[in-house]
Parts: structure tokens; C-alpha cells; sequence
């Protein structure tokens, strides 16, 4: 059904009726009868089939244009498409006689019936090449063919990253990894010249130093710098003359543009300027940005493009559910040198899952462009509001909400709790069916790939408070905005009451022991 999406010629009633050989139709004594389908009007079989025949030339004219949905297709719709492609994979071919050792089949009844039947089970890819096409899969190759349309579309109309198109620096290219962020940045730095040493501005998740030790390398970690309000932000001096005395040695600098406050995105245009040569060293250093949750952040978008333009950036890597709201398994890793985007890809060892392709296939043809596009810009409308809840419950309980560069995470201090009762906060969240938010107490150190990190959770060391960082995430509605004071709020009450029945408690046992007479001697 599906070889004439790559056509020219568009694709009309007629065309399907002879298609699906309705002009005739064979009878049990193998005569043939000149009649239409038996007992229905041949207009109406042409009015019928007029409805799987436009939706089909409609994303024909999709594909021609690799272009978003300008607008969103129905479930059933959906359905439909998923469903013929997913006839297009050899083990859904009734005549079909695997002799192999993987012929997708499946064994579970269930699983079939989720898959409507037809489950496309050979995932993606080749031994050779995560996007080479499959001979047993021509349905599934078509579905990764379009996650990656898609993808690289939605670069350039939501993100902005005009970079992506071809132009005199060449092209950008993206590429999906059935994987998620720590995992697709390890494949990142195997991509890369291999050299001792990996320079990580530090951001206190564990992914990076992880993928560092999977790599075999020497994690050297950049540190931070505080303003006296608490904001940290990476310490670029330090990293200009480590990298003036050890550039050769260095495999990548790992900068990050998402981060939990009280971290500040890095200034990732300075950092590609001090990896290109001449800058800080005759030798330059390949430039990885963590772009983690970046894609529906302005600003995070805005940097990545004013460091293109002006150093040295190799590979950036995206979280697939964080950005384009899909189950958690995959990232995309995308850059303005197509040929290092693309050799990433010829790396990935073996065949991979197609889940994640499916996901975000059903995603992009139902929301479309403009169901992404409200999404993104109903998150900036919400974020004054989100940070305006915040600032009354600081005020409320002799708080403050710090006021710095991040746009998605957010930091209110609590100095008046104890680092005890910053714990207790974030277990009193929990039991209020509140999650995300991060309740970090002050003082902490955690060894991670074989280093100790003081001050762990606030990326910085020698902060005497502990703090609370909320998130205001891609699709969180206004309703959930509305929530915030009284979930948050009524958790530090009930934090503050469990402390005032403790030292009421400290303060009466004097009393009772002297009215007991217990603990005299």
C-alpha cells in the first residue's frame, strides 16, 4: 500500500479501486462477473475508499514537504497508518516462512493485541547502521525514516536551530538513540578522538560521571563559583587555563545548558570559544552540551545557537521524554556536522528497539506542529506564574526565591529549616502526591564513578542552606500551577508543626521526670 507515498503522481479513488481490485471481482467458479463489489453501488465503494485514499496522499504531501503536521491526525487515523506500515514487515506476511533465528515473532497473545495484530518486532536498524533500512522490515525503516523527519523538523520550527538546514558551513543532522541521556552521551564521547581525560563542568547528576568511567577515562571535574545570593555558576576561568595546560590530552569538554537550580546554565558560547584552537590552546578540544530538557527552554535554545555561530560545538544531546512527552527510553544526538552526527549512528552496536520510534511517530503526527508549539509557549506563559507562587510561600515562611538565569528550574532557600527537616520536607512532598521537586539538604558529599563530590546536590561546595528546586516542565497545565502554594505550603507547615511537638516534647520531660520522681538519684 505504502510505495507510492514516494511517488509523484497523487493517488485518487480510481487508483485504489484498481489497486485493491474492486473493478472486478473473482467468484467461486473462477468466472469473473463486470459488476462492482457485489450488492453495493460502485459510487458508493468510490466514496468510500476516498477516506483511507486522501488521508494516505495527505501524508504523501507530508513527506514531499518533511514538514511537521500542520494539523493533527485522529487516533484512528493513527491506527490506520501504523497498521499498513506494520503489514509492510515480513512476519505480518501471511504466506511469509521464516527460516531464521529472529523472525519477530512474538509469543504473547497480549502483546499482539496491543500491536493490533500486527507488531512491528524487528526494531530498527542493521548491524552496521542504526538507520540503515531492513529487507524483513520495510515498514519499520519507514517509521524511522519518519521519527527522523520529524525530529529534524521540529529542530528548526520550535527550536529555532536554523543551523540544521544545509548552508556554506554544511549541514546539521539529527539522529534518534534508543536510549536515554547518559547512555546516548557515552556514545558521544566513543565517537570522539580518543585522549585520557574528560572535562566536566560540574552539574551534580550522576549520568556524566558514569558514562565517563563506562568510557575508561580520567573524569576531570571543572568547579564552580557562587554569588552571594546562592546562584552557582561554572567556574570558566579555571576551565581556560586547564584546558591553555592540558588540551591535548582532553577527549571533550562536557558543558550543560539544563541544570537544577541553584545552577545556572553554562555560558556554552564562551566554552565553544575556548575549545576552538587559538583560543585558549593551538589545539582544539571537541565540545559536548547537555542539553538534557533544553529543547522547551528559550534560552537554552538561544544559547546553543549563539555558540554555533561562534565556537566550537561537536555533539548535543536531548532527552526524548523530557522534550517531546514520550515514555522514558530514548535521546536524540544532533549537531551542525552532519558526518559526526551520522557516525554515531554507524557505531550503534547491532539492531535497537523500535518503541521509542513508534512513540514519538504517533506523537508528532497527533499533535502536529501546532499542538507542540502550544505546549512550548504555555509553558513560558505559565512561568511567572509558577515563580509567583513560589515567592509568596518564601514570603510567607522568611524565604526567597533566588533570581537567576534559568527559566525551567527554579530555587527557593530554606534557611529557617534545619538539614534534618529539609529531608523531612521532601518525604512530606511525596506523601502529598507531589513529585519532582528536590529538597536538598546542605553539607552533603557523594562518591560517584570513583570521586567525591562535596556539597553534592547543590553542585557547588561550602553552601550552609538547603533549598528546594521546583521545575515548571513542558505540559504542566495552570490547574497544576494552581496547586503549588497549597501542596508546598502545606508541607512546610507540617514540617514546622513536627518541630514545635519535638521541642515541646524536649521541653516537658524536665517536668514530668520531676514530678515522677524518675531520673533522681
Amino acid at each position: 500500500i505504502f510505495p507510492f507515498l514516494f511517488c509523484a503522481t497523487s493517488w485518487t479513488p480510481r487508483d485504489t479501486l484498481h489497486f485493491m481490485s474492486l473493478e472486478r471481482v473473482t467468484l467461486g467458479n473462477g468466472k469473473k462477473d463486470n459488476v462492482p463489489f457485489p450488492a453495493i453501488p460502485r459510487n458508493h465503494i468510490t466514496i468510500g475508499l476516498s477516506g483511507p485514499s486522501s488521508l494516505l496522499t495527505s501524508l504523501s504531501a507530508l513527506i514531499s514537504s518533511r514538514a511537521l503536521p500542520a494539523k493533527p491526525y485522529t487516533p484512528s487515523q493513527i491506527s490506520y497508518i501504523l497498521s499498513n506500515l506494520a503489514l509492510m514487515d515480513t512476519q505480518n506476511h501471511p504466506s511469509n516462512l521464516g527460516l531464521g533465528e529472529r523472525e519477530g515473532r512474538v509469543a504473547s497473545t497480549f502483546l499482539q493485541g496491543v500491536y493490533a495484530g500486527c507488531p512491528m518486532s524487528h526494531g530498527i536498524g542493521r548491524s552496521g547502521d542504526l538507520a540503515a533500512p531492513q529487507p524483513k522490515a520495510a515498514g519499520s525503516s519507514v517509521l524511522y525514516a519518519l521519527c527522523q523527519m520529524f525530529l529534524r523538523r521540529s529542530l528548526m520550527v520550535l527550536c529555532g536551530f536554523d543551523w540544521m538546514k544545509k548552508n556554506g558551513l554544511g549541514q546539521g543532522h539529527v539522529a534518534y538513540l534508543p536510549s536515554a541521556t547518559g547512555v546516548s552521551l557515552m556514545y558521544c564521547l566513543l565517537s570522539l578522538p580518543r585522549k585520557s581525560k574528560v572535562v566536566w563542568l560540574r552539574i551534580d547528576q550522576k549520568s556524566v560521571p558514569k558514562a565517563v568511567a563506562l568510557c575508561g577515562m580520567e573524569l576531570v571535574v571543572c568547579p564552580t563559583t557562587r554569588s552571594p545570593s546562592g546562584v552557582v555558576k561554572s567556574d570558566l576561568s579555571w576551565l581556560s587555563s586547564y584546558l591553555a595546560a592540558n588540551a591535548s590530552d582532553v577527549t571533550a569538554v562536557i558543558s550543560c545548558t539544563s541544570c537544577f537550580a541553584p545552577r545556572e546554565p553554562d555560558d556554552v558560547p564562551a566554552v565553544a570559544k575556548m575549545c576552538t584552537a587559538g583560543f585558549c590552546s593551538s589545539v582544539s578540544v571537541p565540545h559536548i552540551i547537555n542539553n538534557a530538557y533544553g529543547l522547551q527552554s528559550r534560552r537554552a535554545c538561544s544559547l546553543i545557537n549563539k555558540a554555533v555561530a561562534v565556537g566550537r560545538v561537536d555533539l548535543i544531546v536531548s532527552s526524548c521524554d523530557k522534550n517531546f512527552l514520550v515514555p522514558v527510553g530514548s535521546a536524540i544526538v544532533y549537531g551542525p556536522d552532519k558526518d559526526k552526527v551520522k557516525k554515531i549512528q554507524k557505531q550503534y552496536p547491532g539492531r535497537a528497539s523500535g518503541a521509542g520510534v513508534r512513540d514519538l511517530v504517533v506523537s508528532f503526527l497527533e499533535l502536529g506542529e501546532p499542538g507542540y508549539r502550544r505546549l512550548y509557549e504555555e509553558r513560558v506563559r505559565l512561568s511567572p506564574m509558577f515563580r509567583s507562587a513560589l515567592e509568596g510561600i518564601a514570603a510567607e515562611f522568611g524565604e526567597e526565591v533566588l533570581i537567576m538565569e534559568n527559566d525551567v528550574s527554579f530555587c527557593m532557600t530554606l534557611k529557617t529549616l534545619e538539614a534534618g527537616e529539609v529531608s523531612e520536607l521532601g518525604s512530606a512532598l511525596f506523601t502529598r502526591a507531589t513529585t519532582g521537586a528536590r529538597a536538598v539538604p546542605p553539607n552533603q558529599s557523594n562518591a560517584v564513578a570513583g570521586i567525591t563530590l562535596e556539597g553534592w546536590g547543590s553542585s557547588t561546595v561550602g553552601l550552609d542552606w538547603g533549598y528546594l528546586t521546583t521545575a515548571i516542565g513542558v505540559g504542566m497545565s495552570e490547574a497544576e500551577v494552581g496547586n503549588v502554594a497549597r501542596r508546598v505550603g502545606g508541607a512546610i507547615k507540617e514540617v514546622l508543626k513536627k518541630r514545635a511537638r519535638r521541642r515541646y516534647k524536649e521541653e516537658d520531660t524536665p517536668d514530668i521526670a520531676k514530678r515522677t520522681g524518675k531520673g533522681e538519684d
